[in-house]
Formats: structure tokens, sequence, C-alpha cells
């Protein structure tokens, strides 16, 4: 079992609570990407000017074989992942060492940078928080997931299960634009 972690914005480091004491347990090397604490010093309007010039980790999450890492990669973005300052999605793979980017593939999505749904054609999956260590969640607004099931993207797609798809635009179909957002979880493979 993964014990829940946590990680600041500004800090390269993600820590874990052992023995009621704050540990780090790893440590992201930016180099030259990384935040550098004078620039804190720096007024609002000069502090804007730099931003770009860094790679920053919003979010990891961790399940026992991988981190999910969401980052905003700044001027350093490539075009064919994402625009700038858009949040990417990073997977390191404990068990071989890689890392990679997730690629934009459906441009209709909520988040393009999101991992292709091809269970049930829906929303692409951008994880949001962390369930327990094989678990991530996302959530979509019911306008959102009912302007996907519109779309050409979705009514093209030939999902791995089809039923599920049908399923989903049941579901998609029975919503109020206005009600609550709809939970998405994956359960990964471990």
């Amino acid at each position: 079992m993964v014990l829940p972690s946590c990680k600041e914005i500004l800090n390269e480091t993600l820590f874990r609570i052992i023995n009621d004491k704050l540990e780090p347990i790893y440590h992201f090397k930016l180099g030259k990407y990384a935040y550098l604490i004078n620039d804190q010093k720096l007024p609002y309007k000069d502090l804007i000017q730099n931003w770009s010039n860094y790679i920053f980790i919003n979010k990891v999450f961790e399940t026992k074989n991988h981190f999910f890492v969401e980052c905003d990669l700044g001027k350093h973005t490539p075009n064919n992942i994402a625009q700038l300052h858009q949040p990417v999605l990073g997977v390191y793979t404990k068990i071989d060492n890689q890392f990679f980017f997730i690629k934009a593939q459906d441009k209709d999505s909520v988040k393009p940078e999101s991992i292709y749904n091809n269970v049930d054609a829906g929303p692409s999956f951008f994880p949001m928080v962390s369930v327990n260590d094989s678990t991530l969640a996302m959530w979509i607004d019911a306008n959102q997931l009912k302007a996907h099931i519109a779309s050409k993207a979705f009514k093209i797609s030939t999902p791995k299960y089809p039923a599920k798809k049908k399923e989903l635009e049941r579901l998609a179909n029975s919503l109020d634009e206005n009600d609550n957002p709809v939970l998405m979880l994956v359960k990964l493979k471990e």
C-alpha cells in the first residue's frame, strides 16, 4: 500500500509522513528549469515575466507502480504536447524508470493532453485526485460531458466496449446541464 504523500508547488520534493515526521521520499530534479528562490523577491510584474522560464510540478499522484505528474512547462512546452501554461500530464513508471508526457489526442477533449479513453470513448482522463494506490479520479461538469457525447469525435469513435459507450450516452442524455459533476474513476492494472 502506498502511503499518502504531499508536495508544494514551489518545492521539488515529495514528502510522506512516516512515524509522525515529514520525510522526503522523492526529489524531482528540474535543474536549470527550477524556480529560483531569488525570484520571489522580484516585483510582481517582473516575477510574471520570468514565470515562463520555469517548469512547475503542480500535482503528483502516486500509485503502486507509477507517478502521474501534472506540470506547467512554461515556454518549454513542445507544440505537439500543449499550449503555453496549459497543464500537461507526465507519467513515470517506477518499474523501468521511464518518464514520458501524454501527447494531445483529442482536441475536442476538456483537457486534450490527457489519457485517451478507449474503453467507452468517453472524455479523456486527466487525474485530479488519488483515491488509493491503484485508483485515480477526475470529475467533469455535466454540460461538458453532454458536449463530448454530442461531438463528432464521440459519434465516430469505436471503443473497446461498445455497450459501455451506449451506457455513457444514456447517462449523459439523462443529465441536466446544471447537474453535479460526473465522477470518473480509473483503476489501474498494476
